[in-house]
């Protein structure tokens, strides 16, 4: 009888036990569901959500501007959320001053879609909660760029595949990444980014530049940008690459020049660049000069200059009796007449 009594205990213990968390996942959900405006006060937008800290608004169906201003004039029991989504949607073509009301976003994603405009005070309510900032593959031509140095938290932005055709100064303490790529640029000047410390990644490969517009000799030194280390630059119009190009920390960094019509780069093109990678590959170079090359190879950048057409005259005699040649992608690299530059004999060059 004792063990009997204890059984049964057990078991009612576990039946309320059961009972509570039921009606406790019950009081989640409701929970969950309050955090969200009511369904019919912004329709067609979606608000879902698994926590107070995951909030997302899927606006993607918005038929225009004023019914999305619509939507986020409606109630919002919270107006933190993490992720807005406008997706594909082919309606919106601007995005007005104050749309979003007092509501604010961690993640912003506009993409795919015609936007061709973004009002000066279209994001003022995500100034202080914004890290990414997404407006690629739409038809953006106009944008505020003079506001980036009021997001206080902003590290990633893309206004990648648009229809930009400038790209000022930037001011930002806090972004990291930048892409701005497939974009009708035509020029960029190297001062752009001096008010962006904390710049890690620039793409800017295929948006047309046909010039890198170095800085003036009373500008401030590039050493600002502690923590640049990659700039993408292949597929565009250039035809050479004159000093100061793309100033690096003094770190391992890495910059991507394929595909370009190169047929000059300036010695100290690269200044502070140490280690990583300088792609030159399918360019128009005929030399390698020793006073542009050897500076960066004895601070251990590699170097692809292969499908360029090299002539490998004298300017290359420096390069044949070093290790450096090892740095260049030797077996891949060939003359203008199919040699490797890894079989060549030095004592053809004996007389340069």
């Amino acid at each position: 009888m004792r063990f009997v009594a204890i059984t049964v205990s057990v078991v009612f213990v576990a039946m309320r036990t059961e009972g509570w968390s039921w009606w406790g996942s019950d009081d989640t959900v409701q929970e969950e569901a309050a955090l969200c405006p009511e369904p019919q006060d912004i329709s067609p937008c979606v608000c879902s959500n698994s926590s107070v800290l995951s909030l997302k608004m899927d606006c993607s169906e918005v038929l225009d501007e004023s019914e999305l201003a619509r939507v986020f004039s409606a109630f919002f029991p919270i107006k933190a959320f993490d992720k807005l989504t406008i997706s594909h949607n082919q309606f919106l073509t601007t995005l007005p001053d104050g749309v979003f009301g007092e509501v604010s976003f961690t993640n912003i994603y506009v993409t795919g879609g015609v936007l061709e405009s973004v009002g000066e005070a279209a994001l003022t309510s995500s100034f202080n909660t914004a890290e990414r900032l997404m407006f690629n593959g739409n038809r953006i031509s106009n944008f505020p760029f003079h506001i980036l140095s009021n997001f206080s938290k902003l590290t990633s932005m893309s206004l990648a595949y648009n229809n930009l055709n400038e790209l000022p100064d930037l001011s930002s303490d806090t972004l990291e990444n930048l892409y701005i790529n497939n974009n009708p640029l035509g020029n960029v000047a190297a001062s752009t980014f001096m008010g962006t410390p904390a710049i890690s990644v620039v793409y800017l490969q295929e948006t047309e530049l046909q010039q890198i517009i170095p800085d003036p000799p009373t500008s401030e030194p590039s050493a600002n940008l502690s923590h640049l280390s990659t700039v993408y630059l292949f597929r565009n119009s250039l035809t050479e690459v004159p000093a100061s190009a793309v100033e690096f920390p003094s770190d391992q960094g890495s910059v991507y020049l394929s595909l370009n019509n190169i047929s000059k780069v300036a010695p100290n093109a690269f200044p502070g660049l140490t280690g990583g990678t300088v792609e030159v590959q399918r360019n128009e170079l005929t030399e390698l000069p020793e006073e542009v090359w050897r500076p960066l190879l004895e601070e251990g950048v590699n170097i692809t200059p292969w499908g360029n057409p090299l002539v490998c005259g004298c300017d290359i005699a420096w390069l044949l009796n070093t290790s450096f040649i090892a740095q260049i992608d030797p077996m891949f690299t060939t003359c203008e007449d199919g040699r490797k530059l890894a079989l060549l004999d030095p004592a053809d060059y004996a007389d340069c």
